[in-house]
């Protein structure tokens, strides 16, 4: 097995989850390792530590020799408030390490020699300012794994790229900052799969690299949620022919101020919101949505939660349901009796709508 020349590392799976779900990469079944596989680069989750990321690169990099880069892509804490800005990502150019409470005198310059930003590897976590303070006479960025893999990047002589994300900066008694930075794991994930893209891949064609959600700045996008988005508007784009018609039209529609004004996650919000270009695009879901609706009624009396694929492309439903005696397992077969996949199957076709 060779496959691609590019290995990605990342210390924890939730910084990676927006590579592995965008990118549907596949585990290397033959490793015991948290390796996957996409057509263009690995992906190894190293877990925590410098040692750690020092052993597994190098297990990699000695299994397999082909590999031309490796890139360090993750979330770190800024120990210098006055050059860093939280949320920004920023190219590494060289790499220290405290082991204990000592720096080590070996460092490791990176492929990215122009940067202005360098590293601290430490073996614990710098959650006050003081350790902060002392730190920053080193470097002004903080990780946990960064100096291990460029250490193992210099023993196999492969350039190493790494790139990190400010998550924070250490404040005194703020105990909760580890938990902050867990629940926001998704977004920084999200940023560094688009910064991954746009610094990594040439999008297809010209359309491709148009991003219609800064129209919609009250709502909030992952990355899956942003290619659907612009995915339907660009649908109505062809229809129309006029961004700024395209935009009203949505924002005048009467579900529009309505899915503002829910007492609801932002998520869910632009879930919302995509479903409404769907209707706008095709009014047929409305009739489509309306026959499920009576198709799941007798479903429903039982006590089951229906839901059919949010695309309304795949014949399929979903049901979600609670037994407390043999009365509510009889009341439920009986209805799943009566329901008919063949007028399922109509329905979503826009068979028999009237």
């Amino acid at each position: 097995m060779q496959g691609p020349d590019k290995l990605l590392v990342f210390a924890h799976r939730p910084e990676a989850q927006s590579f592995l779900k965008n990118d549907k990469l596949t585990m290397v079944t033959d490793e015991k390792l948290n390796l996957y596989q996409h057509e263009d680069y690995f992906l190894l989750i190293s877990g925590e530590g410098i040692l750690n990321s020092l052993q597994l690169v190098s297990t990699i990099l000695a299994k397999f020799p082909h590999i031309k880069e490796v890139w360090n892509l993750g979330i770190a804490g800024g120990l210098d408030q006055a050059s860093l800005k939280l949320d920004h990502i920023y190219k590494i150019r060289t790499c220290y390490a405290e082991l204990g409470e000592e720096i080590q005198f070996k460092s490791y310059t990176s492929a990215f020699k122009k940067s202005l930003f360098d590293c601290l590897s430490s073996t614990s976590r710098i959650l006050d300012e003081k350790k902060a303070d002392q730190l920053s006479n080193f470097a002004p960025i903080v990780d946990r794994e960064c100096w291990g893999i460029a250490r193992a990047c210099q023993e196999f002589k492969v350039p190493f790229y790494p790139v990190k994300l400010i998550s924070d900066f250490p404040i005194e008694g703020n105990k909760e900052i580890c938990s902050i930075v867990k629940e926001k794991a998704e977004i920084y994930s999200d940023q560094l799969y688009r910064w991954w893209s746009v610094n990594q891949t040439q999008p297809s064609s010209k359309e491709e690299q148009i991003n219609y959600s800064h129209f919609f700045n009250d709502f909030y996008f992952t990355v899956s949620m942003e290619r659907n988005f612009n995915k339907y508007f660009q649908t109505l784009l062809k229809n129309k022919n006029d961004c700024d018609f395209v935009v009203n039209e949505i924002k005048n529609h009467p579900e529009y101020l309505e899915i503002l004004d829910k007492k609801q996650t932002r998520k869910q919000q632009t879930l919302e919101l995509i479903d409404l270009l769907r209707k706008v695009i095709t009014p047929e879901l409305l009739s489509v949505e309306s026959h499920l609706q009576l198709m799941t009624r007798e479903l429903k009396r039982t006590g089951a939660k229906v839901s059919f694929d949010p695309t309304l492309e795949e014949s399929f439903i979903h049901l979600n349901m609670k037994l407390s005696n043999d009365r509510d397992k009889d009341n439920f077969i009986n209805a799943l009796k009566r329901f008919s996949f063949e007028k399922l199957n109509q329905v979503l076709e826009g068979k028999d709508l009237d």
